[in-house]
């Protein structure tokens, strides 16, 4: 670089390097500033290292490519209905957060990893939550069908739990749209054409409706009469028994 011009010294660079990096040195930008450089570690304000911000980068980092490669599994637990604390512990055990004994140990800290609870096996995440005597016991009481059998970490069950609600979730909308399926077809051009207007005077309004029965073979007509004031004049219902027609049972009402 041409120290005087701020500038680089285009032969010297093509004299050092061969033509693919001359070219590739020659394309980046040089600062007009005549500032010396100096270093300065983006992850904390001050332009100073410090361990604290290292840990912060690597947790991100490691988020991050979590979410890059199970996005969708991401973006399922954060959108689940539960309070912001559910999730955060959610987040810590599955990004393998948790102080458990394994962990602990892992860390270089000399604890006994065993189980407090069963003392069968090591305490790991998964163990603690899912796999210990005393969590199965709670799921199979909990009678939530989740499945058990799963082995590996908490994240790998966890995205199965998911998986299994999402199934329910998809056979249960599927049964309710089976089950009732309106369509346009309801609908008709007279459709809300109808308005309420107030009865002239000396005049009454008679509402009725009918209904059949035929597990217990029987019918029933009931009616509702009102004046000008839409004031109640009188009202009646009666269930006979027998097997009509609708058009006879509403007839009968009037």
């Amino acid at each position: 670089m041409e120290t005087d011009t701020l500038a680089w010294d285009v032969d010297l660079v093509h004299d050092m390097f061969n033509e693919r990096d001359a070219n590739l040195i020659l394309s980046i930008s040089l600062s007009s500033s005549r500032l010396c450089d100096v270093w300065h570690w983006s992850w904390e304000s001050s332009g100073l290292f410090s361990v604290k911000s290292v840990c912060k980068f690597l947790q991100l980092s490691k988020e991050l490519g979590a979410q890059d490669d199970n996005s969708v599994f991401w973006n399922t637990l954060w959108k689940l209905s539960v309070p912001p604390k559910v999730k955060d512990l959610l987040w810590r055990t599955v990004t393998n957060c948790l102080p458990t004994k394994f962990r602990l140990r892992y860390r270089h800290v000399p604890v006994d990893t065993i189980c407090p609870v069963c003392k069968v096996t090591d305490e790991t995440i998964y163990h603690s939550l899912v796999d210990c005597s005393f969590a199965k016991a709670y799921w199979q009481q909990l009678a939530a069908g989740v499945n058990l059998t799963v082995v590996g970490s908490f994240a790998n069950w966890f995205a199965t739990v998911l998986q299994q609600a999402d199934g329910e979730k998809r056979r249960l909308d599927s049964a309710q749209d089976s089950t009732f399926n309106p369509t346009a077809a309801f609908l008709t051009d007279v459709d809300g054409a109808e308005t309420w207007a107030k009865l002239a005077e000396n005049t009454l309004k008679i509402n009725v409706d009918a209904a059949i029965f035929s597990g217990t073979a029987t019918y029933s007509f009931t009616g509702v009469i009102r004046d000008e004031t839409d004031a109640l004049v009188e009202a009646f219902t009666c269930c006979w028994a027998g097997v009509l027609q609708p058009e006879i049972d509403h007839n009968i009402t009037f």
